[in-house]
């Protein structure tokens, strides 16, 4: 009796421990396998001959994973960040986004973490692709950062997320006196997303920049914050610098230069000729015959030799 219970005894031993032997052993597999799975997946997203349907179905397998799987497999993803392939970057943001929410504390820790500038941007612009509002806090901290490229990533993110970050627009507001105009550039379009009627103001001094592509962003963004972003825009309009003048007039389409229209209307004898050809350009639109009258006494007036032919081309409707 005892020689039987003992070799059923052993037997459930030996039995458990090669249940355990093969676990751990399909375990150290599984994990080299997802790994493969992953990259495979990715050399098709980012690779740029590939069909869009290729594309899809490596997504789906990357979404299709288990939620262990997912979370493991933005780890993978990681070093991709510090990629300098931009087709790489680009295919970031969609393997992400087929990984989930489960993803983002990953690519968060990696962000807030690294010493890597090029990881660090990358990481932001593929959160900000991502466009989860819970990624607010990171992109934030992100704005007083030392390196400008980093500083135009986040700010860039938090233009993302639109209504989500519409009360955050007044902390976009320091940056529009940033050393870097491409990060300036950055704020006027975030701000012109965030649609914070508070930025109008911010974007109407943004019209005095010393560079163009700052102005002319400022104005567009002005353009897009209704009865507040006209008002500046009109007052531009009547305002002593050239710059800001020729500025906001870039902004004006056939509504808002109707609203506008007297200011318009005096820009016809600028003493800048940029600014009269671009009146004229913009008056142009309104077909009403009030405004003809104006724009073929400019034409008559119009001592510019550069612009006697542009004035007397057929005025479209």
């Amino acid at each position: 009796m005892n020689f039987q219970f003992m070799r059923k005894f052993v037997f459930a031993w030996v039995c458990l421990a090669l249940t355990l032997l093969l676990t751990v052993q399909v375990t150290a597999d599984e994990a080299p396998n997802l790994v493969s799975l992953v990259e495979e997946s990715f050399a098709i997203i980012s690779k740029p001959d590939a069909s869009e349907s290729e594309r899809r179905a490596a997504l789906d397998t990357l979404g299709k994973l288990k939620k262990s799987d997912r979370r493991e497999a933005a780890e993978v993803l990681l070093p991709y960040l510090n990629t300098i392939h931009i087709y790489e970057q680009l295919a970031l943001p969609r393997a992400y986004n087929s990984l989930g929410k489960v993803a983002l504390p990953t690519l968060t820790n990696s962000v807030e973490s690294t010493d890597k500038k090029r990881t660090r941007r990358v990481g932001i612009f593929v959160l900000g692709e991502m466009r989860d509002p819970k990624s607010i806090s990171t992109f934030l901290d992100m704005l007083s950062h030392e390196d400008w490229l980093t500083r135009r990533a986040a700010v860039g993110a938090i233009g993302k997320l639109n209504k989500h970050a519409h009360s955050y627009a007044p902390q976009l507001h320091t940056l529009a006196n940033d050393k870097s105009e491409v990060v300036r550039v950055s704020v006027a379009i975030a701000l012109g997303r965030l649609k914070n009627n508070e930025s109008a103001v911010v974007l109407g001094a943004m019209l005095r920049d010393p560079y163009f592509s700052v102005r002319f962003t400022a104005a567009a963004s002005l353009a897009q914050l209704g009865k507040p972003g006209r008002m500046e825009l009109e007052k531009a309009l009547a305002s002593n610098n050239e710059s800001a003048r020729y500025a906001a007039l870039t902004a004006l389409d056939k509504s808002l230069a109707r609203k506008v229209a007297p200011v318009l209307i005096t820009l016809l004898d600028d003493e800048a000729w940029p600014v009269r050809a671009r009146a004229h350009q913009v008056l142009n639109k309104i077909a009403a015959q009030k405004i003809n009258m104006y724009l073929q006494e400019a034409n008559r007036n119009e001592t510019h030799p550069g612009l006697t032919s542009a004035l007397n081309r057929k005025r479209t409707p």
